[in-house]
């Protein structure tokens, strides 16, 4: 029985280093692709354009991911805007006297 239990823990030992082994080599392998693709690459010129065309502001450098929050933030400030604006132009209701609704006295009576 113990060299049954031996045999097994030492395939399972044999099994760890193995794995340990491809953990750094796919680690390696992500190393290098993150470094064959730039993390933040440079917002497109149609991104800038259209930031532009909402009103913002592209600084030299900006990121597409810079850009693509910036455009997210100008559209939502813009669709609150159209928001606000539909509430203005709402008619308030007339106010109704909730004490007797227009009734008058014989009314209630």
């Amino acid at each position: 029985m113990n060299k049954i239990v031996e045999e097994a823990m030492t395939n399972m030992i044999c099994r760890i280093e193995v794995n340990e082994l491809e953990i750094i080599k796919l680690k390696q392998k992500i190393q290098q692709y993150k470094q064959l693709q730039p993390q933040d690459s440079l917002a497109s010129k149609k991104q800038i354009d259209y930031l532009r065309s909402l009103g913002g502001r592209a600084f030299e450098g900006i990121t597409k991911d810079q850009a693509g929050e910036a455009i997210n933030t100008l559209l939502e400030e813009k669709k609150n805007k159209e928001i606000d604006k539909v509430v203005d132009d709402i008619v308030e209701p007339e106010e109704v006297d909730t004490d007797n609704a227009g009734l008058n006295e014989e009314d209630l009576m």
